[in-house]
């Protein structure tokens, strides 16, 4: 397009095509357009003035009512990316009012509309108007403002079809029932998208470089090991056997997220417990939910004082789900061991059937991880699980158990995780709190020992730990052996634990985990 001669006037058409102004050398444009239509869009391509306003010696593709209708999305757009507006909805409107109605077509382009009068790129001109068509079309449903008042909101409905947005937000409100939420978290709406329409599976391993990072360094210690002369000594063999099974913890460790030895990560969709045997008295996860996450739960546990004077925390009995972090296993695509609900119960009487069914569904999809799920409530845990699985075989990589702590807790529990379906069945004997005399071992895969630690803990003899690694050895049960706790292995109460590695029973570490 030739650009307007310096040497004589140039007629501009005005927006409402009632009058028209002279541009000419002598005067500033921007000076002229102000004095003769200050508040007005002047229409045509391309070129602006100083205060937005097009010029072009074309005259506009758009109807009268058209114009009006692109200056009033204009000023809306312009608001809000000044910061003068926070209506998000009436921005995602305007932008997908403009794409429908296509009032950018003095320009050649959509993409170039937006980033000519707005600045924005190609890729968030579409987005806001796709966001704007979601809307439009999700409005009669309800309050839909207030079920998806933000980008964050909008942004996991935009790669599905309109069937499939209509079922996460039926998935969204169930979730919000069920779990008495009074508002929609943006992680609700991700959750929903991920749990019905789930990524296709694992990252390969290869592309991870920290499990290839650790499983270099276990295959370097490994081959040093079977290199060692069948002359060498037994102290050396032994600590080769030490260092190798330190790598193999620090190989471990490298995708670990949390303290517990024996998992990689934790996972809570849900908050809250109530006691349920001697084993709870100084719970860790009632601790920390009324203390440093106290704001995040708040009533869901308290601080007591005891009959002795000792400062001392329980759960209130209150349960609290987090469905918005249901998808989380399915979003993280490195494969590891996760513990299920470290800072709750799965099957207290509290928890809705239906949403441990949820949980199970996340765990089944999310085949390329190992959760761990842990119960001091086995008998509802095999109900379940015998209901769940009636007419197919429990899936591998779900591993469930019962925590007991002394005799009688295993004598009440044991029966109920025997009952229970899974392809492993496993005790989390945490705190040992006293002898347990297994019996037979039929029905046990995999038996993790700890001492408790913290101010109020109490001693864990080491010959009650020794007697269960003796058992699980005769029984060929993997066995490991997670801490001591606040005492030492000879007795002493530690005034300070010191993590200089993995904890040894008799000189030894005893990390073992059942085949897969």
């Amino acid at each position: 397009m030739n650009a307007p001669s310096a040497s004589r006037p140039t007629t501009v058409v005005a927006a409402n095509d009632s009058k028209s102004i002279v541009l000419t050398p002598s005067v500033p444009l921007h000076e002229t357009v102000a004095q003769a239509l200050p508040s007005e869009t002047i229409t045509g391509h391309p070129g602006k003035t100083g205060n937005g306003a097009k010029i072009s010696s074309k005259p506009s593709k758009l109807t009268k009512a058209q114009r009006k209708a692109e200056a009033r999305c204009a000023a809306t757009i312009r608001q809000y990316r000044a910061g003068k507006a926070k209506d998000f909805h009436n921005l995602v409107a305007a932008c997908y009012e403009v794409q429908r109605d296509e009032l950018y077509c003095d320009y050649p382009t959509q993409a170039a509309y937006f980033k000519a009068e707005f600045d924005l790129s190609r890729s968030a001109s579409l987005r806001l108007a796709q966001m704007g068509k979601i809307l439009d079309r999700l409005s009669p449903i309800g309050d839909i403002a207030a079920l998806l008042p933000a980008d964050s909101h909008v942004r996991p409905l935009l790669t599905l079809t309109e069937e499939q947005q209509d079922a996460v937000l039926t998935k969204v409100s169930g979730w919000k029932k069920v779990a008495n939420l009074l508002t929609t978290p943006s992680k609700l709406i991700l959750a929903a998208r991920t749990f019905l329409y789930p990524p296709s599976g694992p990252r390969d391993e290869k592309d991870t470089a920290k499990t290839a990072l650790a499983a270099k360094f276990i295959g370097a210690v490994e081959n040093a090991k079977s290199k060692l002369s069948s002359n060498v000594g037994t102290e050396v063999v032994q600590v080769f056997e030490k260092l190798f099974q330190t790598v193999k913890d620090i190989g471990a460790a490298i995708l670990r997220s949390t303290g517990i030895a024996w998992t990689q990560k934790t996972w809570n969709p849900l908050h809250g417990c109530t006691r349920a045997s001697s084993g709870c008295d100084n719970c860790y996860a009632a601790r920390q939910t009324a203390t440093r996450l106290a704001d995040l739960y708040p009533g869901l546990a308290v601080k007591k004082t005891t009959a002795a004077g000792t400062i001392t925390y329980a759960f209130t009995g209150k349960i609290q789900l987090a469905p918005e972090d249901l998808a989380e296993p399915l979003l993280d695509h490195d494969p590891k061991m996760i513990f299920v609900n470290s800072m709750s119960d799965l099957f207290h009487k509290d928890v809705p059937e239906e949403f441990i069914d949820d949980v199970f569904t996340v765990m089944e999809l999310a085949h390329w991880h190992v959760f761990q799920v842990v119960t001091k409530r086995p008998e509802r845990q095999a109900q379940y699980t015998q209901k769940r699985y009636a007419d197919k075989a429990p899936p591998n990589n779900i591993w469930l158990a019962t925590s007991t702590e002394d005799q009688a807790a295993y004598d009440e529990r044991i029966p109920h995780l025997r009952n229970t379906k899974a392809a492993i069945r496993w005790l989390s004997v945490e705190p040992l709190l006293g002898p347990i005399d297994f019996g037979s071992m039929d029905g046990i895969d995999w038996v993790v020992v700890g001492g408790e630690s913290g101010h109020n803990a109490r001693p864990m003899a080491k010959a009650w730990a020794t007697d269960i690694r003796d058992a699980c050895k005769t029984a060929g049960a993997p066995f490991f052996f997670k801490q001591w706790g606040a005492f030492g292995e000879q007795g002493h109460k530690a005034k300070k634990i010191k993590h200089s590695g993995p904890a040894t029973l008799d000189g030894v570490v005893h990390h073992e985990y059942p085949k897969r």
